[in-house]
Formats: C-alpha cells, structure tokens, sequence
C-alpha cells in the first residue's frame, strides 16, 4: 500500500486544530499541501519557514524552493519530506506567498504531528493491565464456596 501525506494549509487564525497524525512508517517521498485558495490568487511563492516551539531560539533555516512543486491550475503544493523535519512531534510551517498584482504578502500556515509506534520505554499501563490479568486466574468455584460458607454461618 502506497501511503499518501495530505495537510490542509490555512490561515494562522483557522490552522489550530488541523493537524493531522502520521506514524513513522507512514512516511513517504511526498507531503502534498492542499491550499486554500488558487495559486494564481496567493501568487509566487517566496519561502517556507517551520515556525512554533522548537523553532524558539534557533535560526529558522527556510527550506529551499527547489525541494517544492507548485501547480498553477490546482491549489495544490507537493513539498520533498526530505526537506522536512520528521522528528516524533508538532511542526508548523508557514508559506509566505508575495502577490505583485495586488502588491500583497499572503502568509498560509500547514502542520503536522509525526508519532512513533515504538517508543524508547513501554507504557505502564500496559504493565498495569498485564499483571491484571495475571491475578485473573483463580477457580471462580473456590470463589463461589467460600460466599456459601460465609452465608451459612
């Protein structure tokens, strides 16, 4: 099964929320942005820059444009997840777009969250839940015998 990489791109004000969850083994070659409105509208593309806490501190390194395929015709932008951090985690990104018609900057924002299916250390729930069931395995009868001699007397 070939797996495909979608986020939807959206203003600063609408982009909370809309983050969406790929494991580490979902990766592919590929992270396909849907933007919110035609490219011709938003006009050429300067810059892509991750941006949010781990980016606080740090030089913002732009990823470079080269790594990008823009469609004039569909509001559509596929990014090389080379390019991208892939760390486990939160990442935002904004895409800041310069309009010379209108002579406007147009900033779109994308996230996503990367999560592991291995983690270093196992959860303790799940120690909890196995030892439960460890303690599960007594002889209901014995249970049932001893309620009846409990009555009795």
């Amino acid at each position: 099964m070939i797996s495909v990489l979608t986020v939807n791109a959206d203003t600063k004000k609408n982009i909370s929320g809309k983050a969406e969850i790929f494991n580490t083994s979902q990766i592919s070659n590929v992270l396909h942005v849907h933007l919110p409105m035609d490219p011709y509208n938003l006009g050429e593309l300067q810059e892509i820059v991750p941006v949010g806490n781990k980016s606080y501190g740090k030089t913002l390194t732009p990823i470079d444009l080269s790594e990008c395929t823009q469609f004039t015709a569909h509001p559509w932008l596929d990014i090389n997840t080379s390019a991208l951090d892939l760390s486990v985690g939160f990442h935002l990104y904004r895409l800041t777009y310069n309009n010379a018609t209108y002579n406007t900057t147009v900033y779109i924002f994308f996230n996503y969250i990367i999560q592991d299916d291995n983690p270093e250390r196992p959860y303790i729930y799940m120690e909890a839940e196995e030892e439960a069931e460890e303690d599960t395995d007594t002889d209901p009868d014995i249970d049932n015998e001893n309620n009846i001699n409990a009555d009795e007397s």
